[in-house]
C-alpha cells in the first residue's frame, strides 16, 4: 500500500490518496502528515480517497479510524471518497463520524466531494 498527501492550494485543502491494501500504520502515517500540513497552511478541510484502496476495511478498524479523525482533527471538515461499489462503508463510515461530532461526509464521485468540501463555510 501506498498513500500521497498533499496541499490543494485551489480549495484550500489538504488530499490524502491512498492505494492498495490500506492498514492502520499507514493510515496512522497518511494522518500525521495530513495534520501538519492543514497546521502549517492554518486550513480546516481535508480530503480522504480511498477508491484505490483494494480491499475492504474490517467494520471495527473503521469505527476505530473514525474516533481517531474525531480526535486528531477536531473543527475540520471532511470529505472521504469511496468507489462506487463500496458506498455502504462511506454510509457506516458517515454515521459513525456524526455520532462523534465530526464533520465528515462520503461520496463516490471526486468532483461532488470537492465541490462540498469547497463549499462555505469550512
Amino acid at each position: 500500500m501506498s498513500f500521497s498527501v498533499r496541499e490543494i492550494n485551489i480549495g484550500q485543502y489538504v488530499a490524502v490518496e491512498h492505494e492498495g491494501q490500506l492498514t492502520l500504520k499507514e493510515f496512522e502515517d497518511a494522518r500525521v502528515a495530513a495534520k501538519r500540513l492543514l497546521k502549517d497552511n492554518r486550513w480546516s478541510r481535508l480530503l480522504i480517497d480511498v477508491r484505490s484502496a483494494t480491499h475492504r476495511v474490517p467494520i471495527a478498524e473503521v469505527f476505530f479510524i473514525m474516533k481517531s479523525l474525531s480526535e486528531v482533527f477536531p473543527g475540520t471538515k471532511i470529505a472521504l471518497i469511496f468507489p462506487p461499489d463500496r458506498t455502504d462503508e462511506g454510509e457506516f463510515a458517515e454515521t459513525v463520524a456524526s455520532n462523534r461530532g465530526v464533520r465528515l461526509k462520503s461520496f463516490s464521485n471526486y468532483e461532488q466531494a470537492v465541490a462540498w468540501l469547497t463549499a462555505n463555510p469550512a
